[in-house]
């Protein structure tokens, strides 16, 4: 019961301080405008070379190169694991 009151005071003590504060939030226009510039300069790219078949690739590639790390952190773990 008294724990319950003192959070209760705490959060309520929280959310009335950040009721205080202002609301804003970024503007959207500039990132959608950068990303349909990124994506035309990538579809007129895609014409001289495939530029989406690179980005699976690479994808692929760094993917392989995780999967690779994390399988030599497994075997480090497991070579220190005392099973003697």
């Amino acid at each position: 019961m008294v724990t319950d009151a003192l959070v209760t005071f705490a959060l309520s003590l929280v959310r009335a301080i950040a009721g205080l504060l202002p609301e804003w939030q970024p503007d959207a226009e500039p990132f959608t405008t950068t990303s349909t510039s990124l994506g035309s300069m990538a579809a007129v790219g895609n014409g001289y070379f495939p530029v989406t078949l690179l980005g699976i690739c690479l994808a692929v590639v760094i993917g392989l190169k995780v999967a690779l790390l994390a399988w030599r952190a497994v075997v480090f773990v497991w070579e220190l694991l005392p099973l003697t």
